[in-house]
């Protein structure tokens, strides 16, 4: 069986300061987020974004499906704070 992540980079084209995020439309990351946290495994998601895709001043209502980011790192720097990592 192979290692399971500790850190997880996402690809993100939209963000929302609190986390949510707009992938790119297949679900694939939500997916494997949502198999992680349902092996009860510990693990950081970093979403990975142009600072451009901010989100947060405009009506965006996440699906149900969607899994909060612990982070977002822009060109611009952390535009959701940078987490712990041990």
């Amino acid at each position: 069986m192979a290692p399971l992540p500790e850190l997880v980079l996402v690809p993100t084209l939209g963000y929302t300061r609190a986390g949510d995020r707009i992938g790119y439309g297949k679900g694939y990351y939500d997916r494997t987020l949502a198999a992680l946290k349902a092996r009860r495994h510990t693990y950081t998601s970093i979403g990975i974004a142009w600072s451009c895709g901010d989100l947060s001043g405009q009506a965006y209502t996440p699906a149900a499906h969607d899994v909060r980011l612990d982070a977002v790192l822009t060109d611009k720097g952390w535009a959701v704070p940078a987490p712990v990592l041990l």
